[in-house]
Order: C-alpha cells, then sequence, then structure tokens
C-alpha cells in the first residue's frame, strides 16, 4: 500500500532567503523540495532508507503525490465522520492499547499536541478508509482457490524462517549524538525500572510509531538493518537493547516474541493466509486506482 506521509511543512522565507523548490505539482497543490527532503530524512531515520539516496527522493515524491491524490479525492466526496464516531474511535484505542483517558492524554501533551488535533487525525484516518472501502475495497475478491493456491506455494519451500514481534523507541541524533544517546539511556532505564515500554515510546519516542507504544509488529530476522539483526540474535524475549545507532538516531528494541515458521496445517493457517491476500489485492487494487486518478489529474514531476 502507499506510505501516507506527513511531510513538514516548508518556513516562510525571510528577504534575501532563496524560495523554497517546487518539486511536484498535482492539480492546484505544490509539494515542496524541503517536504521531500523531510520525508527521506524521517524514513532514514527509521532505518528505511536506501543505499541510492536519489532513489528514496523518487520513491518519496511517489508517495507524497499519492497521498496529495488521496487528500483530492477525499475533499471532493461526499464521506463523512460524525463526533460520535470519533468517541468510539478513541475508545476502541484506549481499550486496544489498555490505556486511560488522562495516560493517552499525558501522551498527546508529551508530543505537543491538543485532544482537539489527535481528534481531527482520527477523523482524517476514518475518511481516507472510508474513500478507500468505497474506491478499492469493492474491487477485491479472494477465492478458496487463490487461498489453496498460495499455500501450496508457501509450502514448497520449508525453511524456517525466524519470525519476531518487537518495538522500539527512536532518539535521533539532531546534531548531538553525546545528548542522543544520553537520552537514550534515560528512557531505556525508565522501562528497566518498570515502566511500560509503550508509554515510554509514547513520550520520548520520535519515530512515526510512537503513537502506538513503538510497535513494529511482527517481523522476519532476514528484513531487519544488520544492527538490528545483530541485537536480536543476542536478546531473549523479554529483553531491551541498549542504544542501537542506525542511520540518523539511536534505537532502543524491546524483544517481544519469537517464533520459527517451519509450515502448518493448511486448516489452522487458510484465514489468515486469506487475510494476507486480500490485504495484498487491496494495496495492489489501491495503487492502480491511485494510478488512475493520476492519470485523470493535472501532475508535474520537476525533481
Amino acid at each position: 500500500m502507499i506510505m501516507l506521509l506527513t511531510a513538514a511543512q516548508a518556513a516562510g522565507g525571510a528577504p534575501g532567503v532563496l524560495i523554497d523548490r517546487i518539486a511536484a505539482v498535482v492539480n492546484d497543490d505544490v509539494i515542496t523540495l524541503s517536504e521531500v527532503e523531510a520525508a527521506v530524512r524521517a524514513f532514514e531515520a527509521e532505518g528505511q532508507g536506501q543505499a541510492d539516496r536519489s532513489k528514496l527522493r523518487e520513491q518519496v515524491l511517489n508517495d507524497l503525490i499519492a497521498e496529495r491524490l488521496l487528500e483530492q479525492q477525499i475533499s471532493a466526496s461526499d464521506v463523512t465522520v460524525d463526533d460520535a464516531e470519533i468517541d468510539r474511535a478513541v475508545q476502541d484505542i484506549l481499550r486496544q492499547n489498555e490505556i486511560t483517558e488522562d495516560q493517552l492524554q499525558q501522551a498527546l501533551d508529551s508530543r505537543g499536541m491538543t485532544m482537539g488535533q489527535y481528534r481531527e487525525d482520527l477523523r482524517d484516518q476514518l475518511l481516507r478508509l472510508r474513500v478507500i472501502d468505497r474506491n478499492v475495497r469493492s474491487r477485491v475478491s479472494i477465492s478458496d482457490e487463490d487461498v489453496r493456491e498460495e499455500y501450496e506455494r508457501r509450502t514448497r519451500n520449508l525453511a524456517k524462517k525466524e519470525i519476531i514481534r518487537i518495538s522500539h523507541i527512536l532518539i535521533p541524533f539532531d546534531g548531538d549524538e553525546a545528548s542522543a544517546n544520553a537520552k537514550a539511556l534515560a528512557a531505556r532505564s525508565r522501562v528497566i525500572e518498570g515502566e511500560p515500554f509503550a508509554e515510554v515510546a509514547s513520550d520520548v519516542s520520535k519515530g512515526p510509531t510512537a503513537s502506538s507504544g513503538g510497535s513494529l509488529g511482527e517481523v522476519d530476522v532476514a528484513g531487519l538493518v544488520p544492527e538490528f539483526k545483530m541485537a536480536v540474535s543476542q536478546m531473549r524475549v523479554g529483553d531491551v537493547s541498549e542504544p542501537i545507532a542506525v542511520q540518523d538516531g539511536f534505537h532502543i528494541l524491546v524483544l517481544q516474541d519469537r517464533r520459527f515458521d517451519a509450515g502448518e496445517a493448511y486448516e489452522s493457517v487458510a484465514a489468515n493466509i486469506r487475510d494476507q491476500l486480500y490485504q495484498r489485492e487491496v494495496e495492489r487494487q489501491m495503487q492502480i486506482w491511485l494510478e488512475e486518478v493520476e492519470a485523470a489529474s493535472a501532475v508535474e514531476r520537476r525533481l
């Protein structure tokens, strides 16, 4: 699925300062070079950078264009989300994360966000989901034959994969590596002393996953950056890593689960495979739909 990015807005230029370059024009909206660079830095800070930075910039620009197109589709639609639905979404988040309203408010305060801003973010997310449902999910259908074929494809090669569930805290260098290391060590100490990792992550992490307690979900160890791979190889479930320097920041990992996937009976995995195939097809149809929207729009890339 496209990465829905939130890029930093370019600051207004003072007299004598070069005006920000235009990276792309999407109908009547402009994407600036500073937005692209901010998004690239965010990916690099999360350890998701590429060796070829120019390719990463191209990928990020394409994602920002897709984001603008989606925002424009939302604005042009008649889809709405009322306050009662936002209330239910907040309660769902509290229940899923096992936190109170006061704890949520504390997490928002630490990130300089008001409850009103948070609720508007939720409204935007729900609007996105509804527009995607209307234009994309109606195109998706997964048959029993699709599920069986995928199961057989997976079980042809039964090499064991190490799957782990991890969360992380990111403290960016911000030009002062020593200070960042001290902050990372302080965050780790809070966890070691008994404070829930998710609360510390929500409080101090500067990564995109901070609002979800730093959760990275289940990941294949083989796909981790080398620094993470080395760290988790020496960890047991429940361990909290020392600060790990990756790209532009220090990361603290907590290993929450580890399993080895060597294949299971069809009946036990069919539902999960169907969900995965469904999500994969949603992502594929989402890309097709956005390409159709772009083809019908005035989009000019200037990078």
